[in-house]
């Protein structure tokens, strides 16, 4: 990816004076801020103690000539400079955004879904509910009058507020006279297409010289991590780190390393790309490998190999501040023998180590060889170093991801795939689950296309009629595909989660688990919410309480009284629940709750569960699209969703 100055990190600088005696560190010198004496914003506007309260709470007389009216709020027109850039400081409380929201760079600089060609540093949404100092940088790309917010239905409270012409310099201290000479190290970061703001600063009136010279040519110091480790009339060999994309014309490292550089706790895999850059066509036929620590080794089969294919980048897309195009290294595909060939580029090979919890620690070293037709062998030499600690066969990163749409929406993953049964389904969802399981994530729900099979009867005086006893029933549950798929997946597999219930606050009024006829044909894609096979292969009784017509479901679903509403959800996660904790994998049982906004439906759900004595166990994660969950308070004064929410998902 290009390296993009408008987002160089001020921040990763090391400068040294380069004495006789060697490099001499200079802390003190760096990038600095240099802020102007003069503030922008007019004094005539005050602050008073309910700002941000209410239309015009920031006015003096209400009749203030550089104020503007919006349908989100009022905003400061401060008049300012193209190019220049301003230092906007301000204080906040009650979360929100900032006074600058409507400059934040969604798309891509020139396109036409964007407003605003400013540039901005980045300041994520302010969800500190205190009084708290914040600070963002901006930059013009004209002559523009520059709309600050100071109230509306984004914005927290406002209590003081800055805003004044800056600039950005690079200061050296001198301790001397005279010609000097330094050298200054950086690190280019993909920060996208945000401003940095420099952590130095200095008032604007401290005199500042010039400083006239010579730059000398830049160069790349590169880490063990990567580098050129074989040459021939062949090809020439190279390694670079899992994290490095790679491209048919990457460019050969100039630094040469002895060896790859490797380094593993126990129960812990490690990865590399060895990259080949051909001069002449051949075809590599094999891999072996051989790493041994004395009378230690570790074993063939523990060394993985795939092909790194190339795919095209056509287009790019409007909110990436990457505009790349061409082919790029992205999927990872069975090695078969690959031809190497000069017109084609660059042929990458992905390497994973897998390094036992019986490992013994210790430096292992050996070489990877490459067999080919006719360019004899290639021996890249590998140091592996295995610490003494093991990782825990349980990770302790928790991951919700996907699969959920591989039966659902109009165009569903199984199709392209050609996977129409349920059979056919689960074959192929569990070869995911499987790769989920090598790299240590768990997928949304493992057992999500595995029969989980009940019965159940509606209330025997009617839907929507409250009257005592009367309640769905649920009844002859089957667990026994699912308990071998919870065996397979959580007691030897080692994933660490499983989503048993989905839903989101403005449809946690809606139980979508009743199942009803087996489809004969294909799968259910228009089932919401997918936690289980019924919701995939069968037809869907849909039930819930206090639909208004507006509602999704209004249409499928049908009104039952919330009593029955609380029984039946009740009944269900409980009798789930219940096998869960006989089996002992209660606890990595979790609720996920969806985007959107709801506090009394939400809080019912919720509280509903944690007033169970069994539901109550099981995990309840919550991505959030309201500061109300982080500061809604009962009578008491208590946090209404302290007790109620495990994991929030901001």
């Amino acid at each position: 990816f290009p390296f993009r100055p408008e987002s160089f990190s001020f921040n990763r600088v090391h400068i040294s004076a380069i004495t006789p005696q060697g490099e001499k560190p200079l802390p003190e010198s760096g990038y600095y801020l240099l802020p102007s004496g003069r503030e922008l914003i007019p004094g005539s506007l005050r602050f008073p103690a309910d700002a941000g309260k209410g239309e015009g709470a920031m006015e003096k007389d209400g009749k203030l000539q550089y104020l503007v009216n919006s349908s989100h709020g009022k905003q400061i027109s401060i008049p300012v400079e193209g190019g220049k850039m301003y230092l906007c400081e301000f204080e906040n409380s009650g979360g929100g955004s900032p006074p600058t929201v409507i400059y934040e760079p969604i798309f891509e600089e020139g396109s036409r879904m964007r407003k605003y060609n400013y540039k901005v540093s980045y300041l994520p949404r302010l969800l500190q509910q205190g009084l708290a100092k914040y600070e963002i940088l901006l930059q013009p790309d004209k002559n523009d009058r520059m709309l600050l917010y100071y109230t509306g239905n984004f914005i927290g409270k406002i209590h003081s507020m800055s805003l004044k012409e800056t600039r950005i310099a690079l200061v050296i201290h001198f301790d001397k006279a005279g010609t000097q000479c330094f050298r200054l190290y950086f690190q280019p970061v993909n920060s996208g297409i945000y401003l940095s703001v420099p952590e130095k600063r200095m008032e604007s009136g401290v005199p500042v010289g010039k400083i006239t010279g010579k730059m000398l040519a830049a160069e790349e110091q590169g880490s063990d991590l990567g580098g050129l480790l074989f040459q021939s009339e062949w090809a020439d060999v190279f390694t670079v780190p899992a994290t490095a994309k790679i491209t048919p014309s990457l460019a050969l490292p100039e630094h040469k390393i002895s060896c790859v550089k490797l380094s593993a706790a126990r129960n812990e895999k490690e990865s590399f790309q060895l990259v080949i850059a051909p001069k002449r066509n051949f075809k590599i036929t094999g891999v072996e490998a051989e790493l041994k620590s004395g009378a230690h080794r570790i074993p063939d089969s523990a060394v993985e190999v795939k092909t790194v294919e190339y795919v095209p980048v056509r287009y790019s897309v409007r909110v990436s501040p990457w505009q790349y195009q061409g082919l790029i290294g992205d999927p990872l595909v069975p090695f078969k023998g690959e031809e190497v060939k000069p017109d084609q580029g660059n042929l990458a090979l992905w390497f994973t180590i897998n390094v036992g919890k019986d490992i013994a620690p210790g430096t292992y070293q050996g070489r990877i060889t490459l067999k080919t037709d006719r360019a004899g062998t290639i021996a890249v030499p590998v140091d592996l170093k295995v610490r003494s600690f093991a990782l825990p066969e349980m990770s302790s990163f928790v991951t919700n991801m996907g699969l959920q749409l591989f039966t659902k929406g109009r165009y569903p993953v199984a199709l392209y795939h050609g996977a129409k049964t349920p059979e056919e389904v689960k074959k192929l969802t569990d070869l995911y689950f499987e790769a989920f399981a090598d790299n240590r994530l768990s997928p949304k729900n493992f057992a999500m296309y595995t029969p989980l099979t009940f019965k159940w009867e509606p209330p025997p005086k009617g839907m929507n009629v409250a009257e005592k006893d009367n309640y769905f029933r649920l009844y002859d549950w089957d667990f026994t595909e699912y308990d071998k798929q919870l065996d397979h997946f959580i007691g030897e597999r080692k994933m660490n989660q499983i989503c048993i219930y989905h839903t989101n606050p403005i449809s946690c009024n809606i139980f979508p688990q009743l199942p009803g006829k087996e489809l004969k044909d294909g799968f259910n894609t228009s089932s919401p919410f997918v936690t289980m096979a019924n919701q995939a292969f069968r037809e869907i009784t849909m039930v819930g309480y206090d639909i208004p017509p507006g509602h999704s479901y209004a249409k499928i679903a049908q009104q039952i009284t919330r009593d029955q509403f609380d029984r039946l959800l009740t009944d269900y996660l409980r009798a789930i629940a219940g096998n869960l904790e006989k089996k002992g994998y209660l606890k990595y049982a979790t609720i996920l709750i969806d985007e959107s906004h709801n506090e009394k439906q939400l809080t019912h759900f919720l509280t509903l569960l944690k007033n169970d004595p069994l539901l109550k166990k099981i995990r309840v994660t919550v991505c959030v699209q309201g500061t109300s969950y982080y500061t809604l308070k009962d009578r008491s004064g208590e946090y209404v969703y302290r007790k109620l929410i495990d994991t929030y998902v901001p």
